[in-house]
Formats: C-alpha cells, structure tokens, sequence
C-alpha cells in the first residue's frame, strides 16, 4: 500500500525539490566487531562501512571498522539498535580499507556475517537518500505539501460524486438521541442499531414532544453539518454500549486486542468498535468477528477514515452499535504522518501525483501545465472504479425487477440475473 511519504516523495523527485532533511548514517548506536562463533567466511582481515536504509534511501556509511582478524572460528557480528524509521541496515564488507565491495542486509539486529552467502556485489552510497518527507524542501515547505494532499483529497471527493464508500459507528447512550460521527460525511445512505435496519430519513419523522426510548430505535437522521456531522436516533436507544479497557499495548497491525474484564457488555458478537482516544486525540475504528470477555478478536483494522496505529494500555475500547454506511470526505493528513498509510482507492494515488503537480506548476506561475495536469487528476480521478462498485451479476425473482434489466435464468431455478 502506498504511504503519505510516497505521494510526498513523487512530488519533490517531479519538482526537483528534495527534502532538506535526511537520516544520519550510523554511529554510535551499533558496534561492530568480532564474534566467536564457527563460520564459512574465507580467512583474513575484513573491513566494515555501515549503512542505514529508510523507505525513501539510503544514508551515507558511517565510520569504517577494521581490520576485523576472521577465521574459522570468528566471524563478524553488529549490534545495537535501530534508529526509528529505518528500515534495513546494510554492511559493506571488503578485504582492504576503503575497498568495501559486498553488502549484507537486515530488518533487525544483531546482523551476523558468517558466510558469503546471503550477500551481494554491491558499494556504498556516495550520496545521502534518506530523505525524511516530512521536512522542507528547498523551494516548498513540508505544510504547503500537506495543504496540497488534503486540498487534492477533498477535490477528489468531491468530483467522484462526494465521498468514499465507508462504513463507521457510534457508540449509543441510553435516552440519547443526538451523537457526534468521527471524521466527516458527504451522504449516509444505509443505517443499523443492534443489528437491525434502521430509517433513514428526514428531520420531520422525529417525535420530539416527549422521549422516546424503545428495544429499537428505528429513524437515523443527519441534523446537523458544518466541520462536523451530528445525526439523531429516534426512538432514543434504550441502552448504553459495551464498554471495555486496552489490556495491554498494541501495535498497528495487532488483530488479538487484550480487554480487561467488561466486554461482556457488548451486544453484538460481531461489528465495530472504537480504540481511544489516547492523549493526543487519536482513535481508531475496527471491524470486530468475535467478543469474549478479554479478547476482542478483529478482521479489519482502520476503518472509517481512521488509521490503523499503536494503542498503549490502558485507553478504552467502546462498541459502536449504531452501525452506518455513507460516503465519506478523506481524512486530513499532517507533517509527521509520512509513513502512514495513504488511505485512498485504487487509482488516486497516480492522480494525487498529478494534483500535487497542478499545485507546484501553478507556483511557478505555468499555467499552461498547471492546467494539463489538473486535467489529468480529473480525468483519473473520475475514471477511478471507486465509486461504482460492481456486485453482480446478482440473482433476482424474474418478476421482481422493478425497472431494472434483467434476464431469464437459463434454466436455473434460482431465478433471473442482473445485466451488468
């Protein structure tokens, strides 16, 4: 999947605009010497430069180590820790100083070269790649590039009918009727609480002479939109929604999220739930299979316009029983964000490209390739299958079209089929 650092980093390679900000290579962080352990490395002296790699490069070596006396009971090993955001570590192995002619690679440390397999011909950088997406670039500041992002997130929205297909929740209250909807709605179109369809529907279906609170509320109403989107149930829920606490951290792709004890108090056994928020505002909603009383077992993470992240212990998990449908306006990115997931359908990210270039060409007051490339994003973007998703051919009574084509069976019983 892309990531928000990916659209940054097209932009600055188009515009000839990198980054200021890179990686520093390694130091002191790691170290690098000799390990007594047998190994199949050739005998001899062995000099070692160091490197880091990030999504977006790779750093400058650092300092040579060597020579490092190898035989056949002493190998090479590194050791240490990682800086945040890098990736992979690289050794550059050579048999004479600054004649380095061999990498060995790692996600993790320790790195231990004991064979000349595993490794490949390669040198170290003579340029620093690592770009970090979220710092300035020389020409265009790292905030200009995000306004861009959400600027071109919300035109796109808007030019493929409103939104993107999605689906979210509210957690319910007993005797409430108004809630607050996480992230922003072009258009609710379908609506369930407890599991049961839902109307919805205009304001003047709501009784509001009295309250109202049954098994199940039955109206969903949007009453209210400016830079958020409150809706109303009516009847007002009759309960207040499952409650439980983070039993311990979690991490961005964790599917066994560990309760405490109280997730008994859900009522659906399958469905969404909310992680958060934490100190600084985040949430994240999640698609549920199964609920026990210490284990909330989830199959998809970060729906919502929410991003899947780490979770410390600690922070509540709240069912979402009022469940909706709808199309909804992207998220807003900020600087720091460049490694998260860029949450768009197939498609944007290539007119994203574009829309960033239309932004970058009008600073340079081209308006001539300005308008060419806003002409692209458009025509990506409504080109984008996103918003016209297929779901057939699908079964129906051969009388019951009502209007839409159709055709016989061919023999089935099961009915006639809908003409894609």
């Amino acid at each position: 999947m892309p990531t928000v650092g990916d659209l940054i980093m097209g932009l600055r390679e188009s515009a000839v605009d990198v980054p200021v900000g890179v990686l520093s290579p390694p130091g002191t962080e790691i170290t690098i010497a000799l390990v007594a352990t047998a190994n199949t490395l050739p005998s001899g002296n062995y000099f070692i430069k160091p490197s880091y790699r990030t999504a977006w490069g790779e750093t400058l070596p650092g300092v040579e180590v060597g020579p490092l006396a190898v035989d056949a009971g002493h190998g090479i090993q590194i050791t240490g820790t990682l800086p945040l955001g890098v990736t992979e570590i690289i050794a550059y192995v050579g048999t004479a100083a600054n004649a380095e002619n061999f990498a060995f690679t790692s996600t993790t440390l320790p790195l231990q070269i004991l064979s000349p397999t595993g490794g490949y011909p390669d040198t170290p950088s003579i340029r620093n790649s690592a770009f970090m997406p979220d710092s300035d670039g020389k020409a265009i500041s790292a905030f200009a590039v995000y306004r861009w992002i959400n600027d071109g997130l919300e035109t796109g929205a808007a030019l493929c009918g409103g939104g993107l297909p999605d689906v979210s929740g509210v957690s319910s209250i007993a005797g409430q009727g108004m809630y607050t909807l996480t992230g922003n709605w072009w258009k609710i179109m379908k609506a369930w609480y407890d599991g049961y369809p839902m109307s919805v529907s205009g304001t003047d279906t709501i009784f509001r002479k009295n309250k109202v609170t049954g098994n199940y509320a039955m109206s969903f109403v949007v009453s209210h939109v400016d830079e958020r989107v409150i809706v109303e149930a009516w009847p007002q829920p009759s309960r207040t929604s499952g409650a439980a606490t983070l039993n311990g951290a979690i991490t961005a792709s964790t599917l066994a999220i560990p309760l405490t004890a109280g997730a008994t108090a859900f009522v659906l056994p399958f469905g969404l739930a909310m992680i958060g928020p934490d100190t600084a505002g985040n949430v994240e909603i999640v698609y549920y299979t199964s609920v026990a009383s210490t284990l909330l077992t989830v199959g998809i993470r970060g729906l919502g316009g929410t991003i899947a992240r780490a979770f410390a212990a600690g922070l509540p998990v709240q069912e979402l029983n009022v469940f909706f449908h709808g199309l909804r306006i992207p998220p807003k990115y900020k600087i720091g964000q460049s490694s998260f997931t860029l949450n768009v359908p197939p498609g944007w990210k290539s007119a994203l490209d574009h829309y960033l270039l239309h932004r970058y060409r009008t600073v340079e007051k081209d308006d001539k390739r300005a308008k060419e490339e806003f002409a692209q994003f458009k025509s990506l973007i409504e080109a984008a299958p996103m918003n016209r998703p297929v779901g057939g051919p699908r079964q129906i009574q051969i009388g019951g079209a009502r209007g839409v084509e159709t055709m016989p069976g061919l023999g089935s019983f099961f009915g006639g089929v809908i003409v894609p």
